[in-house]
């Protein structure tokens, strides 16, 4: 995290290193069902973004420590938000396969339906909520957190009205990724290539992807303006992140 403790002072720094034992590094949906070994594998994931020097990276990590987003387990999935899951994956040409019912199964370590859930998908966003399966590398959580945060950032779920802008928003997310993986992608061929993974992962119908912008609209870096922009909710205060943001 980049701060500069003389600037702080004396007392700035006291508050900062209160703020620092006081509150955990990042915010879940169900803070009653955590666990250390969750909290663990999230925070390898901030160490990662913490020590790339990317604004990308930096900016992401300092609204998930600030609490933008909230970050939890597929199987800490709320039950409208299992409901929301499951209507996404109707229009997918691999769906899910469960029903309302399978939701009570879901907390149940090795049971069918969190298996499927976490064979499907690395993350999910509704809200400010972003749910992560589990087994990644830190680099590759870190990359989907990226991802997942720059939904949260777009509003994503609002936005997948039709097929054209329900891609747009999957791109975006994929771009903003490929940033923080350090890819060219002021390159038209990496951009392309990303575009080309979206639609074969998704297929969305009637998508041409040639006629789509290599920088896709929509906001991009989680900054505080565009948090603002956002109207997202205010979030908490960490003071060891004010100069980062400054």
């Amino acid at each position: 995290m980049l701060r500069d403790f003389r600037r702080l002072g004396f007392v700035g720094l006291v508050f900062w290193a209160a703020s620092a034992v006081a509150q955990p590094a990042f915010l879940e949906v169900n803070p009653r069902h955590t666990s250390p070994a969750f909290q663990q594998y999230v925070g390898r994931a901030l160490d990662v973004m913490r020590r790339k020097t990317s604004t990308i990276s930096q900016h992401t990590l300092i609204s998930i420590r600030q609490g933008y987003v909230r970050i939890d387990e597929l199987a800490d999935l709320t039950y409208p938000d299992f409901l929301q899951l499951l209507r996404d994956f109707r229009g997918y040409r691999d769906p899910l396969g469960l029903t309302a019912r399978d939701y009570a199964d879901l907390q149940r370590s090795g049971s069918r339906a969190l298996r499927i859930v976490r064979g499907k998908l690395d993350g999910y966003q509704l809200g400010n909520r972003v749910y992560v399966a589990g087994g990644a590398t830190p680099t590759n959580l870190a990359a989907t957190l990226v991802h997942e945060v720059n939904h949260v950032l777009n509003r994503s779920d609002e936005n997948y009205s039709d097929h054209r802008q329900a891609y747009m928003e999957e791109y975006r997310a994929f771009y903003a990724e490929s940033i923080f993986r350090d890819h060219d992608v002021t390159d038209p061929a990496v951009c392309f290539r990303i575009k080309r993974h979206v639609q074969d992962y998704y297929d969305f119908p009637g998508v041409d992807i040639s006629r789509m912008p290599d920088r896709p609209p929509g906001r991009l870096i989680p900054t505080r303006a565009n948090w603002n922009a956002a109207a997202a909710p205010a979030p908490r205060k960490q003071m060891n992140d004010v100069e980062a943001w400054r």
